[in-house]
């Protein structure tokens, strides 16, 4: 049996919502190289420095508030306890901006968390 538009769209009724708010609302894109899944899991670490990544399945040219959206939310749930039920640390995405040297960009960021959701 295939799936119809109408069965899907009854499945997940939020999607086609979710796809007009990200048309109406893409940003400027500033084009870099990007993980595409940037989130702790996916990153090796040997002591304090970066050893290696994996999952670069969505690797490639996309804006940096991908990387940086996504990595601002792992850190969060990774220290929060949301992932793994105990909590770590305290971790505002300061924390991370101010290392890369930019200001939060909440238009950028909510969008690309919410691009996120999609796949």
């Amino acid at each position: 049996m295939t799936e119809t538009t109408t069965d899907y769209q009854t499945k997940l009724p939020y999607i086609p919502q979710e796809i007009k708010a990200l048309e109406a609302n893409q940003p400027e894109e500033d084009i870099v190289m990007t993980h595409g899944d940037f989130c702790l899991p996916n990153v090796f670490a040997n002591g304090n420095k970066l050893a290696g990544f994996i999952d670069l399945g969505k690797a490639g040219p996309a804006d940096r508030w991908q990387d940086i959206a996504i990595a601002i939310r792992s850190i969060r749930h990774n220290l929060d306890g949301t992932y793994g039920g105990k909590k770590k640390m305290d971790f505002t995405p300061d924390m991370l901006l101010d290392k890369l040297g930019i200001p939060m960009d909440e238009k950028k960021y909510k969008y690309y968390l919410l691009l996120d959701e999609l796949f």
